[in-house]
């Protein structure tokens, strides 16, 4: 048989179905993965319940500036209570993403690019699903979302009407109703005994979201003096919601505190890209289990931060999907199964023992992704590499625990953190185990779409007569359209 045009372009043809086929396997396939068993911190918890404050579109910059001039309530916490620091966010710095990797532990599914990344496919684990009871209070589009994924069990959700969020004005009204929300709801607890029993059961998390930092910023920008009174109001409703708390409490210092923000905005109003005042947000703890201020060490700033007037603090610096780690860690609670966050030993004021089960625990559930990825792979390839460095994890598990034991907590927390970092380069290592395998298709399909191409055009023009110059031009532009459509 003559292998001709007609053969080429079927190969050519096939090259591109096996191309488009491996983009979806590989790059829009969820980062989800089921069927692992969940784990949680084997000590008593330092803290009976966590509150998560979320501030939508919040600047670390702006909440810092000036020895923290808009924040005066959330200064007393930096100065006199906590840990405070950078929550450097990913792309895309959206509120959706960002908060699945606040609360999750997940960064974005790919495919939630096609619903402009306000909704995915795939449902993840939470801290809101690992905890006895939970709360969120805020903006539809999280408060909804969130209502979706978890059982209604476990979480008991109330947001506001989208009216609202009104972008021709700031957006303090959207958190105003949040703040009357919680203190009605604490309030109406003192005479409902199901829910009187519900708030005081161990490992409770509560979210409260204040969305109208992002209305302002969007409608006035976030250099403007509405986005300080904005995150002034914010810090206000802050010490109202947790006064609240703590005088339903007893003020009994179970209680962790989490205030940090999902993004920040760039100075024309806009967020999404990597620009570093988009990706820095404020994080500050304090409460439970928390760190008191470090002055000892005073390290941690740079040029971000050296104007702010906050040098005798250390900065502690996180990744937003470490929030997730920390919140198990202080509650008690499974780690969500699917986290990739690091657990920032930095903001726990535990005891030495505490600290190395919780960062082991963490390394523990790194690991079992990475030990179900390629349980998934052995059963789609016929010969499977796995991982070098953690050929024989065993014997790193049982070198930890035995640390442990003994009381070497400095060298359990450090084996501990090097296995998570192990774990880490691990997953990437089976994200990326089909690459070879992609690229090569994809460098096979464009070199048969040129060879193609040019058979095509060197048969067609030089080897056949000439026609009009009309049908020549026609048919020289179809033949090119045609051979490189496919891509």
């Amino acid at each position: 048989m003559i292998f001709n045009n007609v053969h080429l372009l079927i190969i050519v043809i096939l090259f591109h179905v096996v191309y488009i086929l491996s983009i979806f396997d590989i790059y829009f396939k969820s980062p989800i993965v089921h069927g692992m068993e969940p784990i949680h911190i084997n000590v008593t918890p330092a803290a009976k319940r966590v509150v998560v404050i979320s501030g939508d579109g919040l600047r670390g910059d702006r909440t810092f500036e000036n020895q923290m001039i808009h924040t005066p309530y959330l200064k007393t916490k930096v100065f006199n209570e906590g840990t405070w620091g950078i929550s450097h966010t990913r792309v895309p710095t959206e509120t959706r993403p960002c908060h699945l990797a606040m609360l999750g532990g997940v960064y974005e599914d790919p495919s939630a690019v096609t619903k402009q990344w306000r909704m995915s496919d795939f449902n993840f684990d939470t801290v809101f699903n690992e905890s006895s009871y939970s709360l969120g209070f805020g903006a539809p589009d999280i408060i909804g979302i969130l209502q979706r994924s978890i059982s209604s069990e476990k979480f008991e959700s109330y947001y506001f009407n989208n009216k609202l969020e009104d972008f021709s004005k700031d957006g303090t009204a959207s958190d105003i109703w949040v703040r009357d929300q919680v203190i009605s709801f604490f309030d109406g607890a003192k005479t409902d005994a199901s829910r009187n029993e519900k708030l005081r059961r161990d490992k409770v998390v509560f979210f409260y979201h204040f969305n109208g930092l992002d209305t302002t910023g969007h409608a006035f920008l976030p250099q403007s003096e509405k986005y300080a009174e904005n995150i002034e109001l914010v810090d206000s409703l802050v010490k109202e919601v947790v006064e609240k708390m703590e005088d339903f409490y007893g003020h009994d210092n179970q209680t962790a505190y989490i205030f940090t923000g999902d993004h920040g905005m760039s100075p024309a109003g806009n967020h999404g890209d990597g620009e570093t005042v988009v990706t820095s947000t404020p994080f500050i703890a304090w409460g439970a289990g928390i760190q008191k201020p470090i002055k000892k060490y005073k390290s941690g700033h740079d040029d971000f931060s050296k104007d702010w007037g906050l040098d005798e603090y250390q900065r502690v610096d996180i990744e937003q999907a470490d929030i997730t780690p920390l919140v198990a860690a202080l509650n008690g609670i499974n780690f969500p199964i699917n986290s990739v966050g690091l657990l920032p030993v930095n903001y726990l004021g535990t005891s030495e023992n505490y600290k190395s089960e919780a960062v082991f625990t963490n390394a523990k559930q790194l690991l079992n992704i990475y030990l179900k990825k390629v349980e998934i792979k052995k059963e789609q390839v016929f010969y499977f590499k796995p991982y070098p460095p953690l050929s024989e994890y065993e014997q790193i598990l049982t070198k930890i625990e035995t640390l442990i034991k003994e009381g070497n907590h400095e060298a359990a927390q450090e084996e501990s953190i090097k296995l998570q970092h192990t774990s880490l380069d691990a997953i990437r290592y089976m994200q990326h185990y089909d690459w070879s395998y992609l690229m090569t298709v994809v460098i096979l399909g464009y070199t048969g779409s040129i060879i193609y191409s040019l058979t095509f055009t060197i048969k067609t023009y030089c080897f056949q007569k000439k026609k009009k110059g009309s049908n020549l031009r026609k048919q020289f532009y179809s033949t090119s359209l045609y051979s490189f459509r496919f891509d």
